[in-house]
């Protein structure tokens, strides 16, 4: 169990969780995207939102596409050893889509058109349109995830800050980190850490805010 599972278990939430292992902000973008065009998702929700590697990308391939018989046939018991995934169905041609992760070997022959500054100005200002209409909460996993190639981190915290949407400024990991919260590996906080940051960081965010 991750934060998503614990914090939803101490308030009775209904999970909907988009993350995937290798996913990416632009996929995440994706997902919002088709929640609003379906009518998927209603004022009363609350989106949290945690911003990932800016070197992770993503793209959605036609079904009737030759990148459909590239795709490796990856067994789907393992989550963490999948190349691909299922989109929503699309609004307009009625067919689930296949989205490519971050993982696939065949990826590098998409990163040549892949530019990571716009994929991160296209998801905060996704970010900031949302919070007109809905309740949102934002934070981002690592530090490094937004300063891998350029230090965008306190770029991203000013435009959350100027456009008033809510956000944690620490990172999860870094938070782990300095309350000295034990890994389940060399990157991600163990399952204790994260149901401490669900009780004692997300929860109480969410009565400051007035959404529980």
């Amino acid at each position: 169990m991750g934060w998503k599972e614990y914090l939803c278990e101490y308030h009775n939430f209904e999970l909907v969780n988009s993350a995937m292992f290798a996913g990416s902000n632009n996929l995440q973008v994706r997902r919002i995207h088709s929640y609003i065009v379906n009518d998927q998702i209603n004022k009363d929700d609350v989106i949290i939102w945690q911003i990932t590697s800016l070197k992770r990308h993503s793209f959605c391939v036609d079904s009737g596409l030759i990148w459909n018989d590239l795709l490796d046939d990856v067994e789907k018991e393992d989550e963490n050893s999948r190349y691909y995934i299922d989109g929503p169905r699309n609004h307009f041609d009625s067919e689930i889509h296949r989205d490519v992760l971050s993982n696939h070997p065949m990826i590098s022959q998409a990163s040549h058109y892949y530019n990571a500054h716009s994929s991160l100005e296209e998801l905060i200002s996704t970010i900031i349109l949302l919070n007109h209409t809905y309740k949102i909460l934002v934070f981002v996993g690592w530090e490094g995830a937004l300063k891998e190639d350029c230090d965008n981190y306190d770029k991203v915290m000013d435009l959350l800050e100027k456009n008033n949407v809510p956000h944690f400024k620490e990172s999860y990991v870094s938070w782990a980190l300095r309350n000295r919260h034990p890994f389940s590996d060399d990157f991600h906080p163990s399952m204790e850490a994260a149901k401490t940051y669900a009780k004692s960081v997300i929860s109480p965010k969410l009565q400051e805010l007035g959404w529980i």
